[in-house]
């Protein structure tokens, strides 16, 4: 019985990432998530992106998806330490691949700092992981202080009327705020001006049904605005702090001697595959748990699509030896 690769595997990078949210979504959660795009750090920090050596734990059914994205804008979740627990289980989808990459690095950390994507493919990182070092504590609060502070003027702009609230009440009065919900004063105000009864959202607004397709209209670009007004503050805030926040984003991929604790996290983008590290076991139990015969034939079919894509290939019997691999090969260039 042959499934193949391609028939096994019907998925793609982006349906399968376990957080993938709207930018809506991400602008109204409870503390600052700072949006990542290789355009917008290089205006804030007027500098280049570092490139450096990398690499992404994934399974075969990822593998189209990695070698079409090669060299594209669309940010990838990499690292430059693993655990054996990592290459075999993964983070959010199982392990067993492990490819070595060339990347533009445009945030890392010695930690997981839980960054996630939204549909466009724009990665988002929560402020409260962001790693401070080499900065004390209170650097990081003054620049969460004038995050808040552009955050504020957000608010004041929306809804004139409400008045310079308290920096600690910020995060809580901005999350009110989205006009999907019907308790927004913004929702409140366009059923108000348009002479009608609230409602429940339309399914694709998030707003119940029985608010026109006009209302629809306007809640959406509402939503629009307000993205684009929060992805500027943010921008505004990293380049205000050049130079702090190059050294938070970039210091650790630049580290040989880093240690971390299981993993570290690193986002890049326009990545070149440079090999392939495979874990035999755990690439065939992938396949089939049982059926060996499955497992052999669909390995052979891996092996061989490898080699036509010209993709140079290792394969380990131990995850161990691909976790020290990691370490080794990501050193390497910084030793120099």
């Amino acid at each position: 019985m042959t499934f193949g690769l391609n028939s096994f595997y019907q998925h793609s990078l982006e349906e399968d990432a376990a957080w993938t949210k709207s930018a809506s979504e991400h602008i109204f959660f409870g503390d600052l998530h700072i949006p990542l795009s290789p355009k917008m750090l290089k205006r804030a920090l007027n500098a280049k992106l570092p490139r450096a050596r990398v690499f992404h734990v994934t399974n075969t059914k990822y593998l189209d998806d990695m070698i079409k994205l090669q060299g594209k804008r669309k940010s990838l979740s990499a690292l430059t330490r693993a655990h054996q627990d990592i290459v075999t289980g993964g983070i959010n989808v199982r392990g067993g691949m492990v490819f070595e990459m060339e990347a533009d690095i445009m945030v890392s950390a010695p930690n997981d700092i839980m960054s996630r994507p939204d549909k466009t493919g724009r990665r988002w990182l929560q402020w409260e992981y962001l790693n401070p070092a080499p900065y004390e504590d209170q650097t990081k609060m003054e620049i969460e202080k004038f995050g808040l502070s552009l955050k504020r003027d957000l608010i004041m702009k929306y809804v004139p009327g409400m008045g310079k609230i308290p920096l600690t009440k910020v995060h809580h009065y901005w999350s009110k705020l989205d006009p999907r919900n019907e308790s927004s004063p913004l929702f409140k105000e366009l059923i108000k001006n348009q002479g009608r009864k609230k409602s429940a959202a339309v399914k694709r607004t998030g707003v119940r049904k029985g608010v026109t397709r006009n209302t629809s209209k306007e809640i959406n670009a509402i939503l629009r605005d307000m993205v684009k007004d929060y992805i500027e503050a943010m921008e505004k805030m990293i380049a205000k702090y050049p130079k702090e926040f190059a050294i938070m984003f970039f210091a650790h991929s630049q580290n040989a001697m880093k240690e971390v604790d299981g993993w570290d996290e690193l986002v890049v983008n326009n990545y070149r595959i440079k090999q392939v590290m495979l874990h035999e076991y755990t690439v065939k139990r992938g396949f089939s748990r049982k059926d060996e015969d499955i497992q052999e034939e669909e390995w052979g079919i891996l092996l061989e699509k490898l080699d036509n894509l010209g993709i140079d290939y290792e394969v380990f019997e131990y995850a161990s030896d691909i976790s020290r691999e990691i370490t080794m090969r990501s050193s390497v260039d910084l030793m120099k």
